[in-house]
């Protein structure tokens, strides 16, 4: 009788001491499950579009619907690939599907305004896990400000949704997560670079005078770094180093989850035709026409340092650029914002197909006629 007693006594001891390890693992099982499957992009779209532009996935676009035998092109991007300044007729998937001119291959789109390869990324993994395919992933990357919508919670200053936001540490991604806002700020590396006033006195070298057009802007984000002011800065800013290797490995990130989905995957971006002439900024805590910098006697602001960043970001991805070469006319772009307007996506997505064709990533249709 004894025996079964402490037999007895030590299953039930086993039961509850299991019970106890089953419950104290819930939250840490459920941790895992909210910030490896579970999270995903905090907006899907920037206007309020009708319900017959928007995908499956909430996105702007056509319905998502393609045959066995079609040819899946997914557009990935942010406001480029949302076309925040055209009509529907001319967004920029409709207007790639009207250039490729192909009844078998079909193009759709992942991307809304203020994403960055972060939000992307989440996107095109809850595309995937819907059961959809893609035989060829194109990232629209917008060189200015995707570094800069990587490395912080919200799009810009003035924005109130948060989105989820990967970092690195001891050079590892993390997964996203929401973070609270002033202590993220205060753990991110000091931008590394900072401003006095403008002495006629002294001798500057490659300081470049404001445009008149672009003086009334007012930039909020030098003091940390939040501005896309930052990535035409030279010197590079402690802040960019540091974006540039987050983005690097998003993009990593995007290119595994493309492989393990049998994708092609590229990258491309608008490359403007312009003078080195950018953006100098007269209103930041300061009176006159130019900024300056303490550490080398000037800020230089100008379209190479952007691009040597840009060479450097997609290095590792396979990439092309787009050269528009009249959008300094302001022909190609919108009267409300920069973004390309309904001739502009045209050119661009002519372009577009054009390169895709020369690299055989696509083939004509043929004419049996």
């Amino acid at each position: 009788m004894k025996g079964d007693f402490v037999k007895t006594y030590f299953k039930l001891a086993m039961i509850i001491l299991s019970m106890y390890f089953l419950y104290i693992s819930i939250p840490i099982l459920k941790e895992k499950v909210n910030t490896d499957t579970n999270i995903t992009v905090a907006w899907r779209y920037t206007s309020n579009w009708e319900k017959n532009e928007l995908n499956q996935l909430c996105f702007r676009g056509k319905k998502i619907e393609y045959g066995n035998n079609d040819f899946v092109i997914i557009l990935l991007g942010d406001s480029q690939v949302e076309s925040t300044c055209t009509d529907f007729e001319h967004i920029a998937e409709n207007c790639l599907q009207k250039s490729i001119n192909h009844k078998n291959i079909k193009v759709f789109s992942l991307g809304a305004g203020g994403y960055g390869t972060d939000q992307q990324f989440l996107a095109l993994k809850e595309y995937y896990s819907k059961g959809y395919k893609a035989d060829l992933v194109l990232l629209w990357f917008t060189p200015e400000n995707d570094v800069i919508n990587n490395i912080f919670p919200v799009h810009d200053l003035k924005w109130k949704t948060q989105k989820p936001t990967f970092t690195i540490k001891d050079n590892i991604l993390s997964t996203p997560q929401y973070f609270d806002i002033d202590t993220f700020y205060s753990n991110l590396p000091a931008p590394g670079y900072s401003f006095i006033p403008y002495d006629k006195t002294k001798k500057y070298t490659n300081i470049l005078k404001t445009e008149e057009s672009t003086k009334e802007m007012q930039v909020s984000g030098l003091e940390t770094g939040h501005t896309y002011l930052s990535m035409f800065l030279s010197p590079k800013p402690k802040i960019i180093d540091y974006g540039i290797d987050l983005t690097k490995k998003l993009l990593s990130e995007v290119n595994n989850l493309c492989r393990e989905n049998h994708s092609d995957f590229y990258v491309f971006y608008n490359k403007l035709k312009s003078e080195e002439i950018q953006f100098s900024y007269g209103q930041f805590n300061y009176s006159g026409e130019y900024l300056a910098s303490e550490e080398k006697g000037s800020v230089i602001l100008f379209d190479k340092v952007l691009w040597d960043n840009t060479k450097e970001i997609l290095s590792e991805v396979n990439n092309f650029d787009i050269v528009l070469d009249d959008v300094n006319n302001n022909i190609l772009m919108g009267n409300e914002d920069r973004h390309l307007n309904n001739l502009g996506n045209n050119r661009a997505m002519q372009l577009l197909s054009k390169i895709l064709f020369k690299k055989s990533l696509l083939k004509k249709e043929e004419n049996h006629g």
